[in-house]
């Protein structure tokens, strides 16, 4: 009898030739696949367009600098607006773009703003191809605003506070003046406010003729405004609480000299409110600098937030 078998060793950790070059061949093909699924299209978003119902939404203004994409419902990220980027599908592609701002006019906190309408399209995309999309919104159609003052009928909707020691107002600026935010069909008039004391230190102070029950469940309620000064502008709200007027300061605007766009949140300070507690919205000047002449310039305030 043969004695060959005795002899022979198992090694476990040989593998036959055959499996060798299976699995190298695997590895390769799944390695072609993952590159082939790397190729990506490309998208080209524009700025966001943007249009109101003048009658109940007032002017369309707007400052929308983010946007976030999602493609067949996949999170692709956010990015600044105008932007082109990649995107790992091809064919046939469900585009949802959320568009975004800078809340309380911070780089550092970009958000979906909630009272616009996501944009929708469903496009063809294609490997290496970048195909461009101009999007548009408006306001959701459950926008709800207690507030909105262009000042296009002469008229304001702020009175001076207890706080101003001042005898300055606001006065109302029209298409003739070189001040006036972006004159047309819906922007003849602007407000004007104009510091012209000697009478150091003075407070300007005006409050909103309104109180609003505001929601306090953690919902965003925003102040909108375009704005343009020459110095620093307090914005905040009057809470009406049951044994105290409280004024609870929010955002400080900072000296421009050109028109901008500002997203105020009062969402933080409006939660803990308990039920029934109404808001005022002001706006205050200090003015102690005798080398200036404060010059500030208001349009097209918004509360807004979804009902």
């Amino acid at each position: 009898m043969s004695t060959r078998w005795k002899n022979y060793t198992y090694n476990k950790h040989f593998v036959p030739q055959f499996l060798v070059l299976g699995m190298l061949l695997s590895l390769i093909m799944a390695s072609c696949d993952r590159k082939k699924e790397l190729i990506p299209s490309y998208l080209h978003i524009t700025k966001f367009s943007f249009t109101t119902n003048f009658a109940t939404q007032g002017a369309a203004t707007s400052d929308i600098s983010d946007v976030q994409v999602y493609a067949n419902s996949q999170y692709m990220g956010t990015y600044e607006l105008p932007v082109t980027i990649p995107i790992p599908l091809s064919g046939l592609t469900y585009l949802q773009l959320v568009p975004g701002i800078k809340e309380n006019g911070s780089p550092n906190s970009r958000i979906p703003y909630v009272p616009y309408i996501t944009y929708t399209d469903t496009i063809i995309l294609a490997e290496t191809r970048v195909d461009t999309v101009r999007p548009n919104t408006t306001y959701k159609p459950n926008a709800f605003f207690p507030l909105i003052e262009d000042f296009e009928d002469q008229s304001v909707s702020f009175a001076k506070s207890g706080n101003s020691n001042t005898i300055d107002s606001v006065k109302i600026i029209t298409v003739g003046n070189p001040e006036l935010f972006m004159p047309g069909v819906n922007s003849k008039f602007t407000g004007f406010i104009e510091m012209n004391g000697t009478n150091f230190p003075e407070i300007f102070e005006i409050t909103s003729l309104n109180s609003y029950l505001l929601p306090n469940r953690g919902t965003d309620v925003f102040i909108e405004l375009d704005y343009k000064t020459n110095t620093f502008v307090q914005i905040g709200i009057y809470a009406e609480k049951p044994t105290i007027y409280e004024q609870i300061p929010l955002y400080v605007l900072y000296p421009t000299d050109t028109y901008k766009k500002i997203y105020i949140n009062l969402k933080v300070e409006v939660s803990d409110f308990d039920a029934g507690v109404k808001s005022k919205i002001f706006f205050g000047i200090y003015h102690n600098d005798v080398n200036l002449q404060p010059r500030v310039y208001l349009d097209n305030i918004k509360l807004v937030y979804l009902n």
